[in-house]
């Protein structure tokens, strides 16, 4: 009989097999939704394998077993992988894995970069490099639904995508094409629109994931009474002299909506600074949840939403 045991017989086997793979939090279910409001399951188990690859490997000793270092699996700066081998790998055809990644880039968890590289005495264009944001993986990991700004029986609106082109070097999305011809954007009527909204848009910098002005309204409306309004938009003109969302072009600003389900509007570093030079008149609603705290960024704006991954 072992040393070690369980009393239970089952348990014991199963705990004498060594099991490597992915790991899926099961609050990524909530989280990671669907336009249908059921879980984006592709998108889920694509972000398991990607952060699967980003956990360090083990080295130890022959002799002792004793851990001497760890190391990094992928070989370049990023991980490597195309959308062939992510359809080989869990049988998902490639316009669902481009999909998959098309949201968790939009949610801001992961940022895709297309590269020239030089191979066997070849040179490849287009090849995909995938980057983790580590700060938006470490919040959706931590924290339930209910601490995220929501319960289980509501629905968080879910971003909406365009088709993203395989052949282009850059993440940008391309219109989408209806079957038997291409779909003209549908301009959209300012009146439709509360002012209060219009200013957050307007107050918004432009950037690649400010897609359509409906949805990021919709996710406006279920938190305006959250938030003042004043504070908000002057949060938003700091953050648009901040180094985050100016870097690379402004490749890390957030969609809209996302930026406003992750409730940034909160974070303690903003609110104090503009507090400050306005004597306390722009503070936020006083009515908090018990959890609110732990969904803060840290208390300086390193790293805000999308930085590098260090």
């Amino acid at each position: 009989m072992s040393l070690f045991s369980t009393g239970h017989d089952v348990v014991d086997q199963v705990g004498s097999v060594h099991l490597e793979g992915n790991i899926i939090p099961v609050n990524w279910f909530n989280i990671f939704k669907l336009d249908s409001g059921k879980p984006d399951v592709n998108g889920i188990i694509l972000l398991a394998e990607i952060v699967y690859w980003h956990r360090p490997a083990v080295v130890r000793d022959e002799d002792s077993g004793q851990i001497v270092s760890i190391k990094k699996k992928f070989k370049a700066d990023l991980l490597q992988r195309s959308y062939q081998s992510f359809s080989d790998q869990y049988g998902f055809s490639k316009q669902q894995v481009r999909e998959a990644l098309d949201r968790l880039e939009l949610f801001g968890v992961i940022k895709r970069h297309f590269r020239t590289i030089d191979a066997n005495n070849q040179k490849y264009n287009n090849v995909l490099f995938i980057e983790l944001i580590t700060p938006i993986l470490f919040k959706v990991t931590t924290l339930s639904l209910s601490k995220w700004g929501g319960s289980p029986s509501e629905k968080v609106d879910p971003p909406h995508f365009k088709e993203e082109t395989n052949t282009e070097t850059t993440t940008e999305i391309t219109t989408k094409k209806k079957k038997g011809g291409s779909e003209q954007p549908k301009a959209e009527n300012p009146n439709d629109y509360p002012e209060s909204f219009e200013k957050f848009w307007k107050a918004y910098p432009v950037c690649k994931r400010k897609t359509k002005k409906s949805e990021s309204f919709k996710t406006f409306k279920k938190y305006e009474s959250d938030f003042n309004l004043d504070l908000l938009l002057t949060i938003l003109e700091k953050l648009k002299n901040s180094k985050d969302w100016i870097k690379d072009d402004g490749d890390y600003i957030p969609a809209p909506q996302a930026w406003l389900n992750q409730r940034q509007w909160e974070n303690d570093y903003w609110v104090s600074q503009i507090n400050q030079n306005h004597g306390g008149q722009l503070a936020a609603p006083t009515q908090q949840s018990p959890t609110q705290s732990l969904i803060n960024l840290p208390s300086k704006p390193k790293g805000f939403l999308g930085g590098s991954n260090v």
